[in-house]
């Protein structure tokens, strides 16, 4: 009997290890993408309980050989401290050579039976190396023969790697030396880290040395924005000036903030990758305002996550106005574009002309607000418009303001637009009629937390407004 691949999936769910199996004998064509897609990611952290079932599993060929990434917390495999026998075991122990902690009996089985485990998995492509804030110096210490081991058994397929640890976990989890021949993207999530010297000789003598072991092979550099609202402070000056020239960079992300020198150091990186970088990701503009390299020739797509609220958005307007000609994503996620800002930046949007997709906020967007931007920018085919107001501007967007039509020189085809909470559905339903009047041939998405669809008359499919969860 054939069943849809969801339903597959769904039974997959519900079906003890050993019954699947049989299953899987039998009849293997149904159950080859439902397997596929249950035993994609194998998790080894505090909230899955018992690790030892996990091994059991990859112990199975079939199982090692769908496991496509490994979320890894190392403290995970250490035996309880509390345990006052544990203790004394521990504390009778000699430190390893390698540099870890001293392992007690039922730790080294562990460490074996997840060597093992691990060796079993063929094309593993992310790993997610996980330490919290929680995990003092002493634990990580004592978890890094489990860290060492992971990173030998996985290296030989591993195109993603994120390091999701404090500046201190990382000076005993990476070595220097160590090498991943296919790493195409890294992340770092600096959780909890202090401005001191010990930190900047951990950044120089460790990570530093280890992210530019990658310079052949790297195409995604990620400095991400840390999970938990804890202090994050460490040097990024050493960092970006201590990176070398990475021969395949494509995509820069940088989440945390940078200001004075760190933008000096940022310059300096981005000056050797500006021919290269066509995705670039930071938090504002202030970043770029000490840039002076000349145009990123190869960047096409930019994000400014939060506004610098610089006077008349000059840092934005002179870097649009030097490399806006090559993009074709721009992304304003918080900036607040009113009537004065319009006026201000959307000629700087003009320099854009291969621009085909804009994210903004728009303070008040009305016939002139639209009528402006679809002028400035007649290659445009995608608007995220996001709307933080009354009832009141968006009849107002809509239609009611008849004065305003759509230029046809425009190539607008879609437009999705972010709606106030308390926009009522009675305020759609009007403005239904007034989409097709006013945007002919334009795919309008509205985005409010109440899932409603309005279909249109008839099933034209011209225009169909939705109202989305956000």
């Amino acid at each position: 009997m054939y069943l849809p691949f969801d339903i597959w999936q769904h039974i997959a769910q519900f079906i003890p290890h050993e019954i699947l199996w049989t299953l899987y004998s039998v009849n293997s064509a149904f159950f080859d993408l439902a397997m596929e897609e249950r035993y994609r990611d194998v998790s080894f952290g505090p909230e899955d309980g018992d690790i030892m079932p996990n091994f059991v599993k990859l112990q199975d060929p079939v199982v090692a050989s769908r496991v496509r990434s490994i979320y890894f917390r190392p403290t995970v495999f250490l035996a309880d401290g509390r345990s006052l026998a544990n203790w004394v075991k521990r504390a009778l122990v000699r430190t390893d050579s390698n540099g870890g902690g001293p392992l007690i009996g039922s730790e080294r089985k562990t460490l074996k039976q997840m060597s093992a485990a691990f060796d079993a998995i063929v094309d593993l492509r992310a790993f997610h190396l996980h330490c919290w804030p929680s995990d003092d110096s002493d634990t990580i210490h004592l978890s890094v023969p489990f860290i060492h081991a992971a990173f030998t058994c996985v290296g030989r397929s591993l195109r993603e790697l994120v390091l999701d640890a404090s500046l201190e976990a990382l000076g005993c989890a990476l070595n220097p030396s160590l090498i991943f021949t296919g790493l195409e993207t890294l992340v770092i999530r600096f959780c909890k880290s202090y401005r001191l010297p010990p930190a900047v000789k951990v950044l120089r003598d460790t990570v530093i040395p280890f992210v530019n072991n990658h310079h052949s092979t790297l195409r995604t550099f990620d400095l991400a924005e840390p999970n938990f609202k804890v202090t994050v402070d460490f040097d990024v000056t050493a960092l970006f000036f201590g990176m070398t020239h990475f021969l395949r960079l494509r995509k820069l992300l940088v989440g945390i903030p940078l200001n004075g020198p760190e933008t000096i150091a940022f310059r300096r990186f981005l000056d050797l990758h500006k021919t290269q970088i066509s995705h670039l990701e930071i938090l504002n503009e202030h970043a770029l305002s000490f840039y002076d390299g000349g145009p990123l020739f190869g960047l096409r797509h930019l994000v400014l996550a939060k506004p610098s609220f610089t006077p008349k958005y000059e840092k934005l307007i002179s870097f649009l106005q030097m490399s806006g000609g090559y993009l074709t994503c721009l992304v304003l996620s918080d900036y607040q574009i009113g009537y004065n800002a319009a006026l201000d930046v959307f000629p700087a949007l003009s320099q854009c002309e291969m621009l085909q997709e804009l994210f903004i906020r728009a303070d008040l967007p009305d016939s002139y607000f639209l009528n402006l931007l679809a002028e400035s920018l007649p290659n445009l085919y995608t608007v995220h418009l996001a709307v933080h107001r009354d009832d009141t501007s968006i009849r107002s967007l809509f239609g009611y303001d008849t004065d305003w039509r759509y230029p046809p020189v425009s190539k607008l085809r879609r437009l999705r637009i972010v709606v106030p909470n308390e926009i009522s559905k009675k305020v759609v339903v009007q403005c239904q009629y007034n989409f097709r009047v006013t945007f002919p041939g334009i795919h309008c998405t509205l985005v409010a937390p109440e899932p409603v669809v309005i279909p249109d008359d008839q099933g034209t499919g011209r225009v169909r407004v939705e109202l989305n969860t956000v």
